[in-house]
């Protein structure tokens, strides 16, 4: 398998006629899902390259639905002092989107918005520093917020098959 872009070894690197799945990032392109499941332009006889892209569209590798986990809103509530009758608003954006592009000036009094990955300290009592946590929080935190804002596969994955993704911050390294 190789995953996102990863150069693909030479055919001397294979001990005999091997295949390779080759898994793309994410995408939303229909001109490009279209070769979902089609030989790569350095596939060989002895070492053929199947292109996997994943997407939610039509015709293309799809998306894995994530599991259920078993934490209640109350838990989350209680383990981190968020407070359980407002809505949260999960954020998961690169440090060059949140020191200098996202704004939390007003943010309603009937929100609570989860900052992950930053170390910027925000004055408002409704804004929430969080920790890292492991992916079955993480999961249970996205499925009870209103909405979400996040970086990376996995995160944008997760927050698709559970209806709750309002914005990608997508990779900065590729455009």
């Amino acid at each position: 398998m190789a995953l996102f872009h990863a150069e693909i070894p030479r055919v001397a690197y294979f001990a005999k006629s091997s295949l390779v799945l080759r898994i793309d990032y994410l995408s939303f392109d229909k001109t490009w899902t279209v070769h979902h499941l089609s030989e790569h332009i350095s596939s060989t006889p002895y070492r053929q390259i199947v292109e996997i892209i994943p997407s939610p569209l039509s015709l293309s590798g799809g998306l894995l639905h994530p599991y259920d986990t078993l934490i209640t809103r109350d838990i989350l509530a209680s383990k981190y002092h968020l407070d359980r009758y407002k809505d949260w608003i999960v954020v998961f954006a690169y440090s060059s989107t949140l020191e200098s592009i996202l704004i939390f000036d007003n943010i309603d009094s009937h929100n609570q918005v989860l900052i992950f990955g930053s170390e910027k300290e925000f004055a408002q009592d409704n804004i929430i520093q969080m920790p890292w946590v492991d992916i079955a929080t993480w999961h249970a935190l996205v499925d009870e917020s209103r909405w979400t804002l996040v970086r990376g596969e996995v995160s944008a994955v997760a927050s698709i098959m559970r209806d709750k993704l309002a914005f990608w911050d997508t990779y900065k390294m590729i455009g």
